[in-house]
């Protein structure tokens, strides 16, 4: 992804997608604190959303019964596995659209040495 101040490559997409890189970011080139764009954020939140119905589901089919311990765990990680096949190409999509947004400009730094 290029920096939206400098136009530098300033994250990878690995990089992007651990913790909470997705919000915020400093650019190592400009030194541009950027931010998350509405998609990147409207993405996050429906991702969220759907990760706490699946796991709230099959919590739910545990608690009345229906499920035994291990049909529990693949009921998680069925659905887990359908949140990332979903959600990985969404994020590569919205991640090469430009998932930043400049936050605080750069401090102006001196052309010439003092």
């Amino acid at each position: 992804m290029h920096c939206p101040h400098c136009d530098a490559e300033t994250i990878s997409f690995t990089e992007w997608s651990i913790g909470l890189n997705a919000f915020r970011w400093r650019c190592p080139h400009c030194e541009a604190r950027l931010g998350a764009t509405t998609r990147v954020k409207l993405f996050a939140a429906v991702f969220f959303v759907a990760g706490l119905a699946v796991g709230g589901y099959a919590v739910w089919e545990y608690a009345s019964e229906s499920v035994s311990k291990g049909e529990l765990r693949l009921n998680l990680l069925i659905g887990l596995a359908v949140l990332l096949m979903i959600g990985l190409p969404v994020g590569r999509v919205i991640f090469g659209g430009g998932p930043y947004r400049v936050v605080e400009q750069p401090p102006e730094t001196p052309d010439t040495p003092e």
